[in-house]
């Protein structure tokens, strides 16, 4: 295998800076990296070992996991117990030991802790010293680590390297932000997600870059199952948006791994738009009814010196004529969108029985706002004026309107691109985004 290959491998990215003074005035010796991916020859179902290796003017350096995981996952409980530990074996001739200290400080946090000079082991010309690293896994997060070595108050070597942590999901529903994970880029080791579980990415922009990618398959009934990634949960992606406001998109996720194996099903969907607003603005009311017609009546001429003469009603006034209907009330405002799916973006370096299926389910679009009120029927015409007959009724106010329409249906979301890439395989497969 070669160098650039077995770089690709790596799970750990040391950047070296070395810093070296001359004793008496010579030359240091060039700094050798040596980048190793092995396995124990004596048990050839041993995890592979990723490490480091960098020496310098006598001074040796390995960076390495202090459990590495199987490719069949058998000890992956011994991984788990011992899950984001990274061991720092630093090697230093057994002649200077007593005149070396060695410091580690976080580059982040200036924090600065000597190491242990207890050492791991000793041979005829070699003391091994070995400092332990933590890494959190609750929060990924690549942390950047110095080394210094002095020797007699003088800096003899300084590196610095960047561990890239492992993230393990267990059975059950996680999210992103579980892991300390909002939008943007992350580098990881290795990626295990056990079989039943489910990452939710919450529509959030993610890109995740990782040595290993693996899927723990169990067989029931004889059906494989494996793991999922969904950027929302199908109850959360069926709830309305707030009214008046758009669903949520599913996000872009892109994945980028050296290793991929299991099976993994990706569920992309966006959220359900919010109701439209209901329309507040009643209808026109209806026209006033007209007054009713007067009433007919007779009157004798007054008797000569009476002063006054009789009258008699020949036909009564009308009753006053009914108002009009109010009109129809306005329509409601329509829907809006569902959230658009999502997309994805899977690049594999080599395949080891991968199996991946995607599903688009954008969002639905929201329903319409509720039509205003119908107007208010017009006022009653009055009765016609009477003198003579009996008084006439007034007109009836005429009926409210009719409710506006409901507005529109929002429109639904758009699906859009997918793409799987497999370099080992030489194979692209895309689903180009609906306009």
């Amino acid at each position: 295998m070669n160098s650039a290959k077995r770089l690709q491998l790596l799970s750990l990215s040391l950047i070296l800076s070395f810093s070296m003074a001359c004793q008496n005035n010579s030359t240091p010796e060039k700094a050798v990296t040596e980048r190793k991916h092995t396995a124990e020859p004596e048990n050839p179902d041993a995890p592979e070992k990723f490490e480091e290796v960098v020496e310098e003017n006598g001074l040796r350096f390995t960076i390495s996991r202090k459990v590495d995981l199987k490719a069949d996952l058998s000890n992956k409980t011994d991984y788990l117990d011992n899950h984001n530990i990274f061991i720092v074996s630093i090697g230093i001739e057994k002649k200077w030991i007593d005149q070396v200290e060695v410091y580690r400080t976080d580059v982040r946090t200036k924090e600065v802790r000597r190491v242990n000079k207890e050492p791991a082991s000793i041979n005829n010309k070699k003391v091994l010293l070995e400092d332990s690293i933590t890494a959190s896994s609750s929060k990924i997060e690549n942390k950047i680590y110095k080394y210094t070595v002095l020797r007699g108050g003088e800096k003899l070597a300084e590196t610095e390297f960047q561990i890239q942590p492992d993230l393990y999901i267990p059975a059950g529903t996680k999210s992103l932000a579980d892991f300390g994970i909002e939008s943007g880029e992350f580098r990881i080791g290795t990626l295990l997600m056990e079989n039943q579980s489910r990452l939710v990415t919450q529509g959030k922009n993610v890109k995740l870059i990782t040595q290993k990618f693996i899927v723990q398959n169990t067989v029931i009934g004889g059906v494989v199952s494996g793991a999922r990634i969904e950027t929302f949960t199908a109850d959360v992606a069926k709830a309305e948006a707030a009214i008046g406001e758009k669903g949520r998109d599913g996000g872009t996720i892109v994945v980028e791994t050296q290793h991929a194996q299991g099976n993994l099903t990706v569920y992309l969907r966006g959220t359900k738009g919010g109701a439209g607003y209901d329309n507040a603005n009643p209808g026109e009311d209806g026209n006033p009814g007209e007054q009713g017609y007067w009433e007919t009546s007779s009157c004798d001429q007054p008797d000569e010196g009476s002063g006054s003469g009789s009258c008699r009603c020949l036909e009564g006034p009308g009753n006053g004529y009914d108002g009009e209907p109010g009109e129809q009330g306005h329509p409601g405002d329509p829907g809006k969108p569902g959230g658009n799916s999502g997309s994805l973006e899977f690049r594999i370096s080599k395949n080891e029985n991968f199996k991946i299926q995607v599903e688009r389910w954008p969002g639905s679009g929201g329903v319409g706002g509720k039509g205003s009120p119908g107007g208010k029927g017009g006022k009653g015409g009055a009765p016609g004026n009477s003198y003579n007959c009996p008084r006439a009724k007034s007109g009836k106010a005429g009926p409210q309107g009719p409710e506006g329409e409901a507005g529109d249906f929002g429109p639904t979301g758009k699906k859009e691109k997918i793409c799987v890439q497999n370099d080992e395989q030489q194979t692209m497969e895309c689903l180009a985004g609906e306009l």
